[in-house]
């Protein structure tokens, strides 16, 4: 017969018989080399026709020698090896059109290499090693004796084996040739004799099992070359529809027509397979008994434990990896000081609890449905590991327990802004902040015990008082101060204080550098904006901080022409801080009627009062412009913001505002040249033109309507206010907006939902099919705040007990909003994800959670499943009370929206949707 390799020869089934006999016709290819004579003419022809070239077009090179990888490639083609499947070799030196091969003759078990990464590609091959991969690939025995006098114990097997099979007798009656390089001729007759003329081994049955109700397991004692359903027969009254044989050709899935009866034996029997010349080889037959536990699985969900208090379930499988279901658990632990185990005499219901370090035996007995008792002792291991530590920084402060300055916790330190800096001459608390195994901490560390040294204790040092460290930067100092604490629990953290030098006034600034004035005003006054101008002047430090200007130096202000009138000075033009304590002061600039002048004022600082020359000049420019009073005024000048936000009042801006008076804003008439003729303000009416769904003028004031903007106002726009003053109307286009981050669109995951109530559990209301039913075990909680902060970095689930949130929310800028557990400030009594901000801060938001418009349909139950359908998310509940019971319905979300909003106007969903749920017990 053709020969079929090792890891696939043996038998050949009859539906392959015609292939093979086919097959076995190759072509007359040698003809086309010139040195092949008679001797080599039908080992060549086989090569040639399993893919085998000659050295050129003419001449197949039988009197050359072959090289390692080459011989390599020629016995994997005849072979027939699977070069795509195997792995790789991890020889280095085998060049890339042979590594295919190479892995394939390593996989199959018939080389090594000559270490674990050479090959020895481009060595040539001896015949003793030839003999060997023969001997393997084709799987030949022989009696282990030689006559040879030069075959060492490394080759006698295979070179017995060779002789035996009539492969080779050898270069001498004395000499096998075992260390001679081999020729390309004698390696194609080898090869040839040993694929055709091997007596293929019969089939032979080495086992069955049932693996599930219809299929059984056959394995082989030698690999099978091909097989189908008509070679196998099995008793009970059932018939084979299908057999599959596996990749490794060892063994076969049988399937048959109706299920296996439970404890009843059956014989498998494997038939009409037949050699290469129609001989029918005996049947080989095996026997089985299936049996329920032959396809239920029981496991724990984990064997290992590293926490004290964490826990491990159990799993009752069948073969297709899904619940078995209507069965009962009963559970013990061998050592109840290591693990506790207790059931409600359900799957679902059943816990290992870890107690203490160490081991125990927990035994699980399982009775299924059909009487079927499963008992199975598990090892469980508590081995608690150490905490991971990772600290987060710090922050300084003046006061620890002040919490209006320090964080509450990680989080919220995380979130933070850090002040890591501190003046020389001062003394700061140290908040310091860790993560334990990933998770964010509830409190700052507790320095109680604690020991901490200065590397730089001349820049500053540090001292630990009860929970409180203390860092004290040295008078005069300034530079990087660096500090290892030692805690109470031997661990260390270390943290550097960039110290400044002590604050000290360096020089002034002014609020503005030029000044315009018109030269006198309507009604012969001195009015502000319009002929006079009050300047500020701040004292500043080093760093460019306010700071008391103090009673040292003094601050001058003069003018170089006699058309400006300073005011608001002491004796010699000096401006004093109200007596140094404060930080700024004020002067006016005035101009005077008819003076047309571009002067300039000079604003100087002298670091003592008694120094001559200034320390620091500002200068301003001022511009005055000539005005006729008795002009006609042909405009208006309105000093008022182009913007309002409604988020304004909880921004850090000082310019943001969210409403915009009018009445209180200074308004100012033009002549003709854009020039300040007369204050306006007191006389001003607002007026907004057409109407806006947010915004509105009341009392001459610009201001959002107070219907929830901060929530619902996800889009800007603008409109156009009408200002009239002393006869002149002005329209002044406002612009609206919401800074904050809220609320702007929705989506719902509307893939299937399916839901596994366990435990004592046998509700789940609709609220929490939406937006997911928290799972305290999985959140941490901050208990001096009752709330949750954040999710558990181990948390299976994302924090919620059985399905996540379907629904996510995205701003008006598209970036998603944080929602649901993950939300920092839940409250510990939430048992839902309906939230989207810490209800403590809502800063002026109108709710944190969403409501929803539903209905559901489709709704089918078992047993005494039940659902209410007021369209109520907290009323609606679906009840599943027994195991077994079951609800299936479509749940149909219209809108969804911020509660208190409208459902139609603030719909944060593009369209409805619909999710087909299942609730089960």
């Amino acid at each position: 017969m053709a020969y079929q390799p090792k890891s696939y020869r043996k038998f050949v089934a009859t539906a392959a018989t015609a292939t093979l006999v086919a097959g076995a016709i190759a072509p007359i290819a040698s003809a086309a080399f010139s040195d092949v004579s008679d001797k080599y003419k039908d080992a060549v022809d086989y090569l040639v026709s399993k893919g085998a070239n000659g050295l050129t077009e003419t001449s197949f090179g039988v009197s050359e020698e072959i090289t390692r990888v080459d011989a390599a490639v020629l016995i994997v083609k005849v072979l027939g090896l699977d070069i795509e499947a195997a792995p790789a070799s991890g020889f280095t030196d085998v060049p890339a059109r042979a590594a295919k091969y190479v892995n394939a003759l390593k996989a199959a078990g018939i080389t090594s290499g000559k270490t674990a990464t050479s090959f020895d590609a481009s060595s040539k091959i001896t015949r003793g090693e030839l003999a060997v991969w023969i001997q393997k690939g084709f799987d030949l025995k022989g009696d282990g004796s030689v006559n040879f006098t030069d075959v060492s114990d490394r080759y006698k097997e295979a070179v017995s084996a060779l002789v035996a099979n009539k492969i080779t007798n050898g270069t001498a009656a004395d000499k096998f040739g075992t260390t001679q390089t081999a020729k390309r001729g004698d390696y194609a007759i080898f090869l040839y004799k040993a694929a055709n003329d091997v007596t293929p081994v019969a089939p032979e049955v080495k086992s069955v099992s049932a693996i599930n109700a219809t299929t059984a397991k056959v394995t082989f004692k030698n690999p099978v070359s091909e097989l189908d359903f008509t070679n196998f027969t099995i008793s009970g009254g059932l018939t084979v529809v299908k057999a599959t044989l596996s990749a490794d050709k060892k063994s076969a899935e049988v399937v048959v027509n109706n299920a296996f009866t439970r404890n009843q034996e059956y014989t498998l029997t494997a038939t009409g397979f037949k050699n290469a010349e129609g001989e029918a080889y005996p049947d080989s037959t095996g026997k089985f008994t299936w049996a329920v536990q032959d396809g239920v699985t029981v496991a724990l969900t984990k064997g290992t434990l590293t926490t004290i208090g964490a826990t491990s379930g159990i799993s009752v499988l069948d073969q297709d990896g899904k619940a078995v279901s209507g069965a009962s658990v009963a559970v013990t632990s061998s050592n109840t000081n290591i693990v506790t185990a207790t059931t409600d005499g359900t799957v679902d219901g059943t816990d290992i609890t870890a107690v203490a370090e160490g081991t125990a035996d927990v035994t699980v007995t399982v009775t299924l449905a059909d009487g079927t008792v499963l008992t199975n002792t598990f090892v469980v291991t508590v081995a608690v590991a150490a905490d991971q530590v990772a600290n987060q920084g710090y922050t300084l402060v003046a006061d620890v327990t002040d919490l209006a300055e320090t964080p509450q916790n990680t989080v919220a330190f995380n979130a933070a802004s850090k002040t890591t800096s501190m003046y020389a001459n001062t003394s700061k608390e140290v908040a310091m902040f860790d993560t334990v195994n990933k998770d964010p901490q509830t409190e700052a560390i507790d320095f109680t015990g604690a020991t901490v040294k200065s590397v730089n204790p001349i820049i500053a040092t540090a001292d630990v008082t009860g929970a409180v460290l203390t860092v004290t930067a040295n008078a005069g100092q300034q530079g990087k101060a660096s500090f290892e604490v030692t805690l109470a629990d031997k661990t260390k953290r270390t943290f550097t204080v960039d110290v400044k030098k002590e604050a000290a006034l360096a020089g002034i600034t002014t609020n503005v550098t030029t000044v315009k004035l018109s030269d006198e005003e309507v009604n012969a006054g001195t009015v502000e904006g319009i002929n006079q101008k009050t300047v500020t002047v701040n004292a500043i430090d080093q760093f460019g901080d306010n700071f008391a200007f103090g009673t040292v130096g003094k601050v001058t202000v003069t003018t170089n022409t006699d058309g400006l009138v300073i005011g608001g000075t002491g004796a010699g033009n000096t401006i004093d801080f109200n007596a140094g304590a404060d930080t700024t002061d004020t002067f006016t600039v005035t101009s005077t009627k008819d003076k047309i002048v571009n002067g300039t004022v000079s604003v100087k600082y002298f670091k003592n009062a008694s120094d001559t020359t200034p320390t620091m000049t500002k200068t301003i420019s001022v511009n005055v412009v000539n005005v006729d009073t008795t002009a006609t005024p042909t405009g208006l000048d309105i000093v008022a913001a182009s913007e309002i936000d409604v988020n304004a009042p909880n921004t850090v801006s000082t310019t943001d505002v969210d409403s915009i008076d009018f009445a209180t804003a200074k308004i100012y008439s033009l002549d003709s040249k854009g020039n300040r003729l007369e204050d306006l303000s007191t006389t001003a009416t607002a007026t907004l033109v057409g109407s806006d769904d947010y915004v509105e003028v009341d009392t001459n004031a610009l201001q959002f309507q107070g219907n929830d903007e901060l929530t619902l106002l996800t889009a800007s726009s603008t409109v156009n206010v009408d200002v009239l003053a002393g006869g002149i109307t002005k329209r002044l286009p406002i612009k609206y907006i919401n800074s904050a981050s809220v609320p702007a669109s929705a989506t719902v995951n509307t893939k299937p939902v399916a839901v596994k109530l366990t435990g004592s559990d046998t509700t789940l209301s609709i609220e929490e099919l939406i937006f997911g039913k928290l799972d305290s075990t999985q959140l941490i909680e901050d208990a001096d705040l009752s709330e949750y902060i954040a999710v558990k970095s181990a948390a299976t689930n994302g924090g919620y007990k059985y399905n996540k949130s379907l629904v996510a929310v995205k701003d008006a800028k598209g970036n998603a909003l944080v929602t649901g557990a993950p939300v920092y400030g839940i409250d510990n009594t939430a048992t839902t994800g309906n939230i989207w901000i810490d209800e403590d801060q809502l800063l002026g938001f109108s709710d944190e959670n969403f409501a929803v418009d539903f209905s559901v349909a489709n709704v089918s139950t078992t047993g005494t499943g039940s659902l209410s359908t007021t369209a109520s998310l907290l009323s609606d509940v679906v009840g599943v009370p027994a195991v077994g019971d079951s609800v299936t319905f479509t749940l149909v979300i219209k809108s969804l929206y911020v509660e208190g909003a409208s459902a139609t106007d603030n719909n944060l969903l593009a369209a409805p949707v619909t999710v087909n749920v299942t609730v089960t017990k």
